[in-house]
């Protein structure tokens, strides 16, 4: 009976008691997921476009500065034509003004040294609004305003008086033969049907008056209607025979020149 009992005892020691753990390792705990922190992406990509934008204006903008320099009046102006910009200048001075539009322009472009003999203070002051207009229309309405004109000496564009833009007078010909030679005017041969034993009277050759004959007339012509404020101007000078017409002009006025020589060849 004790012996009964003694097993009933330990059954329920057993029952009751914590169970030993093995020796082994433990299995890890599940972890718990950390999400990774994300980095804030554009709804339209705006920031990347952005940068696209920028880094292909500052390219080009390196490209324009690395171009050289304008070989000629009509190619500085042809280069300041192809940029558009908006403008808004209130009484700003005119150095500020050239200095502006040559930054712009990507080549060098100064107040010429005939205009900075009485010094900064001598200059006009500007004001100007404009928007979505070329520079080469700043750079005209400057000029303008300021009575000055545009030359280009050794590949710098230069704001400066009239008379200095005009330059040295040159020397040129012109061949005028073909305007001063005599204009003659042949008969065709008939058509009408002679009887037999008619005279033939053969009709003379005659000669149609040419307004441009005499050199001397085209000269008059070229100073009265080709810059005739300038040829009394010291070193200016225009000599013609009936085959060469001899000018001594400013290189300007020598190119208005040609073009109204072909005005009058194509009215002949």
């Amino acid at each position: 009976m004790q012996r009964f009992v003694s097993l009933i005892v330990l059954s329920l020691f057993m029952v009751t008691a914590p169970a030993v753990a093995e020796d082994r390792p433990a299995a890890a705990a599940p972890s718990k997921k950390v999400a990774a922190p994300r980095t804030q992406r554009p709804a339209t990509g705006t920031a990347t476009a952005t940068t696209a934008a920028t880094a292909k204006a500052e390219a080009k903008k390196r490209a324009v500065l690395a171009r050289p320099a304008p070989r000629s009046l009509a190619e500085a102006r042809r280069r300041l034509d192809a940029i558009r910009v908006d403008v808004d200048f209130k009484d700003m001075k005119m150095p500020e003004i050239v200095a502006f539009i040559g930054r712009i322009a990507g080549f060098n472009v100064i107040v010429g040294p005939e205009l900075q003999r009485d010094g900064p203070d001598g200059l006009p002051t500007i004001t100007l609004r404009l928007r979505r207009v070329s520079l080469r229309q700043v750079a005209d309405l400057v000029a303008r305003f300021s009575g000055t004109k545009l030359a280009l000496r050794e590949g710098i564009l230069s704001f400066t008086t009239p008379e200095a833009a005009r330059g040295r007078p040159t020397l040129r010909i012109y061949a005028i033969g073909e305007l001063t030679a005599t204009i003659h005017n042949f008969p065709g041969p008939g058509l009408n049907l002679r009887p037999s034993g008619a005279e033939f009277e053969q009709e003379e050759i005659t000669e149609v008056e040419n307004p441009y004959s005499d050199p001397e007339k085209i000269i008059e012509m070229l100073r009265e209607f080709v810059a005739s404020e300038t040829w009394e101007d010291d070193g200016v000078s225009a000599w013609a025979d009936t085959r060469k017409l001899v000018v001594r002009q400013y290189p300007e006025v020598q190119r208005k020149i040609a073009r109204f020589l072909a005005l009058l060849r194509a009215s002949r």
